[in-house]
């Protein structure tokens, strides 16, 4: 047995200590974190996308919906007396209808502007739609001309749903 201070030569020198296996589990919980850090940044990314994705979607399956609805609107306009003497001959839609709403499409109301120009002044399209047996029916029609006034106008008046049902006749008896 050795007595401290004595030195034993079947022993073998007392290592030091240099810190490399310090050292390399900092790097390795740097890696780590870097790496868990950028995945969780490309997971938000992903999801952010598909939300708005999702978002983008809906909106243009809903103007797609009502594209019919504003055509028919713009055709209204165009042929009206009043907006017609105010705007000037001819008049064409600029641009694509808007959709004034936001998310899911609503069947209660919805509402969209498109601008008109004429040959005199531009002015802007507002309606107003409701779904009624599953097709859109215009329910107003306004025209905000530059100046401010705004032109009611009128829309025609639509031919009655109607019902027709397929009933054989009656079988002759005898």
């Amino acid at each position: 047995m050795s007595t401290p201070g004595n030195f034993d030569p079947n022993l073998p020198p007392p290592q030091r200590s240099s810190g490399g296996g310090s050292v390399l589990m900092i790097v390795l919980i740097v890696v780590g974190v870097l790496l868990l850090t950028c995945a969780g940044i490309c997971g938000g990314c992903i999801y952010v996308m598909q939300v708005g994705m999702q978002e983008a979607g809906t909106e243009i399956g809903a103007i797609i919906e009502l594209t019919p609805t504003t055509k028919r609107a713009v055709e209204i306009a165009k042929t009206d007396p009043q907006v017609l003497d105010r705007l000037g001959n001819p008049i064409a839609a600029v641009g694509v209808p808007v959709r004034d709403g936001q998310g899911e499409i609503d069947p209660v109301h919805e509402s969209f502007h498109v601008d008109l120009r004429g040959s005199q002044e531009s002015g802007k399209l507002v309606g107003h739609a409701t779904k009624v047996q599953g097709a859109w029916k215009l329910t107003e029609l306004t025209v905000e001309c530059s100046d401010g006034t705004k032109l009611n106008v009128p829309l025609p008046e639509e031919s009655p749903l109607e019902l027709q049902f397929d009933v054989p006749p009656p079988e002759a008896t005898n």
